[in-house]
């Protein structure tokens, strides 16, 4: 023995040979903390063609075999999974493919799956269903397509593999099984922070923490509830489960500093105490506690809202996981205007209070104002904020000028349908020469001249109220910068029709755009729609910053 483990080499002819009856070859079981199967095609034929090429004076190394033996002598594979389980998989296969050969039937990839579950076990339960089962049928017709090519190798190559052998390390007990996953895992991508703590959650688990465990999996692999409660590029991205655990209070400690410790596995390390205190049940408890709270917030109308727009304009885990949403609601959105009511902040003078000394109006208290307008716009109407796709825009938003300055000038069409003043409105088609011949700057103060107080168009200085902003992809800009308001409307139908990811549309830019708010018919962006979306603005967010006991009154 040393350190824990004994080690040795074995083949996998020693394991599974031939020549063993099926109830004597050497069974395996994949313990909960391990992540299924996900070797790709690439993976498995590169193996097999690194078997076809092996020199044979030496046997083919496969690497690296961890295991602690159970109880019932079957080997609880703590690293090697991956490998271990393609190389029973292709042996499987070449069985199935010599017999279907040599019967004249098709291979049936079922029959393989099934013979290979025979050989592995799960601790999880369904371990075939879903990504492992898609994983390991990939893998399975890849290798057959590989018999079918090379029908003379096949004898050959299988035994060449059954020559193999794997460096075996044999731990001595539990807490040195979960010791070495950690300590082998540290440097790979496939051991996450959360698969550590799963380990001792999970190993000796008597009353079905492993089931509530695949519950909440399932649950946090819905994009829509992923996408709702995890910020745009956060670590846990490629470990849901983790995430979940920040919310249940485990993370990164502070020194007395009050700067983060640096840790490679936080979340282990912070649960660390309860386990090693056999408290399992209070972390579990925890996790179960942060995962329901979180459900309880999604499944509410008002609450999905408020929780999802906290979330995605960058509020800490530690404020979301401890305060009450209504609260922590009301003061992030009232910071965002520096005042205690939105209409306050609306209804004065907009622009000199955004726009600041270099003129860079575009800050990011616009966007989630925006952002939160976009909220409340669907709250109101039983709509829901899509995050799944506001999360794809990876926090790259800009902030969109309805009506621009400097905008394309309007097509014959839509001028002539304009309304001038009296004095103007006899020859239409004179104007629209002479307008035709402007450049944008001076078309503008031309149309703003002569058109009637009815027509309600824009003055010609650029605007930077809130009345005529508007939130969109940064990505966007491009495409509409300058463009006139027709145009703009077209492109806008157009993304949504297409349902680009790169170019989404919230909710209330559409309803601008498309004048679902102020229903004024002119072909351009008309103060009375800047008006009136400004009070749809103020409604809207005052409402929603009312508490539920204001609104019922």
């Amino acid at each position: 023995m040393d350190n824990g483990f004994e080690k040795s080499r074995i083949s996998v002819g020693e394991m599974w040979g031939p020549s063993h009856e099926d109830s004597l070859r050497q069974r395996i079981v994949i313990p909960y903390y391990q992540r299924g199967y996900r070797w790709t095609t690439v993976e498995v034929l590169q193996l097999l063609e690194d078997v076809v090429q092996w020199n044979e004076t030496s046997p083919y190394f496969l690497q690296l075999l961890v295991y602690r033996v159970d109880a019932e002598g079957r080997w609880r594979i703590i690293d090697g999974q991956q490998r271990l389980t393609t190389v029973m998989l292709i042996l499987e296969t070449f069985k199935a493919f010599r017999e279907s050969s040599s019967l004249g039937v098709e291979v049936g990839e079922n029959a393989i799956l099934r013979s290979l579950d025979f050989s592995i076990e799960y601790d999880r339960e369904n371990q075939q269903n879903g990504l492992d089962a898609h994983f390991k049928a990939d893998a399975i017709t890849a290798v057959l397509d590989w018999c079918r090519k090379n029908n003379q190798e096949v004898d050959n190559v299988e035994s060449k593999i059954l020559q193999s052998e794997f460096l075996r390390y044999e731990v001595s007990d539990l807490d040195a099984e979960v010791g070495m996953f950690r300590r082998i895992n540290r440097w790979k991508v496939s051991a996450t922070d959360s698969e550590i703590v799963k380990c001792k959650l999970l190993t000796g688990d008597k009353r079905g923490r492993s089931l509530e465990w695949n519950v909440i999996e399932r649950a946090l692999s819905d994009d829509s509830f992923w996408s709702w409660m995890a910020p745009t590029g956060n670590r846990y991205d490629g470990d849901r489960m983790g995430l979940l655990l920040r919310y249940a209070g485990f993370g990164s400690e502070k020194n007395s500093k009050g700067k983060e410790v640096v840790q490679k596995f936080p979340l282990y390390e912070s649960s660390l105490l309860k386990l090693k205190s056999n408290d399992v049940e209070g972390v579990w408890k925890s996790v179960l506690f942060a995962f329901e709270r979180l459900q309880r917030l999604y499944l509410n109308d008002r609450h999905y809202h408020m929780f999802g727009w906290l979330v995605h304009i960058g509020t800490g885990i530690e404020e979301l996981r401890s305060r009450d949403i209504e609260l922590l609601f009301r003061e992030k959105a009232k910071s965002v205007f520096d005042m205690e009511t939105s209409s306050g902040v609306l209804l004065r003078d907009d622009e000199k209070l955004y726009k600041t000394e270099s003129d860079n109006w575009c800050k990011d208290r616009i966007v989630n104002l925006l952002f939160l307008a976009n909220i409340a716009w669907c709250l109101s109407r039983g709509l829901k904020y899509d995050f799944a796709a506001h999360r794809k825009v990876c926090g790259k938003w800009s902030v969109e000028h309805i009506h621009a300055k400097n905008q394309a000038m309007l097509d014959e069409h839509s001028f002539k349908s304009l309304a001038f003043r009296s004095e103007y409105s006899g020859d239409v088609h004179q104007l629209w020469v002479a307008y035709s011949q402007l450049e944008n700057e001076e078309a503008e103060k031309f149309l703003a001249d002569r058109l009637s107080d009815s027509a309600n168009y824009p003055d010609a200085d650029e605007d930077h109220s809130l009345g005529n902003l508007a939130l969109l992809p940064r990505n966007t800009n491009s495409s509409l910068n300058d463009k006139s308001f027709p145009y703009k409307l077209a492109q806008i139908l157009d993304w949504c029709v297409k349902r680009s990811s790169d170019y989404w549309v919230p909710p209330m830019t559409l309803a601008v755009f498309s004048k679902e708010i102020s229903q004024d018919s002119w072909p351009y962006w008309s103060t009375k729609d800047r008006d009136g979306y400004k009070r749809c603005l103020v409604h809207l967010i005052d409402g929603l910053l009312k508490s539920n006991a204001e609104q019922e009154n």
